[in-house]
């Protein structure tokens, strides 16, 4: 089922929520739970395009501190 949004290019924002030290470095998430188990948050990192933009959300500050440009298509790394 498509996303209500996917033909609309108005609706090009999103919200990282964070504690990282670094938001807006880059996005990232793991694919699945620990358990094995699927993630809405984590699958719609998977929507972001290059030119959208994203509003950081610090859960330390609990506030927004920036917005930054997705500047590339998302691809598989792994997190260190």
């Amino acid at each position: 089922m498509p996303d209500w949004w996917e033909d609309d290019p108005r609706e090009q924002y999103w919200c990282e929520i964070s504690d990282r030290p670094d938001p807006g470095a880059d996005l990232k998430c793991p694919k699945t739970r620990e358990n094995g188990g699927t993630d809405w948050s984590y699958d719609l990192v998977l929507q972001a395009q290059p030119g959208d933009i994203v509003f950081h959300y610090s859960t330390g500050l609990k506030a927004f501190i920036g917005a930054s440009v997705a500047g590339g298509p998302v691809e598989a790394r792994d997190i260190v």
